[in-house]
């Protein structure tokens, strides 16, 4: 597996994969549980086909915190 961090626009939208969403709430950062690991983990997931980068964010913060207003 090979992970790059690239900025926003910078690689084609068919590239990404996987997307992680690093966000903060009443100055706090948000984390999820992950049962299967056993730990507290960053938002994020698997970039469904056809969907874009910022579509599969707005769609993982909500699946895995229930943030449906985003700024």
């Amino acid at each position: 597996m090979i992970i790059t961090f690239s900025k926003l626009g910078s690689v084609g939208d068919e590239q990404i994969t996987y997307v992680v969403i690093v966000s903060r709430y009443n100055g706090k950062w948000i984390l999820v549980w992950h049962q299967k690991r056993d730990a507290m983990e960053i938002p994020g997931g698997r970039r469904v086909a056809f969907e874009k980068p910022e579509e599969a964010a707005r769609r993982e913060l909500f699946e895995e915190t229930g943030a449906n207003e985003l700024s």
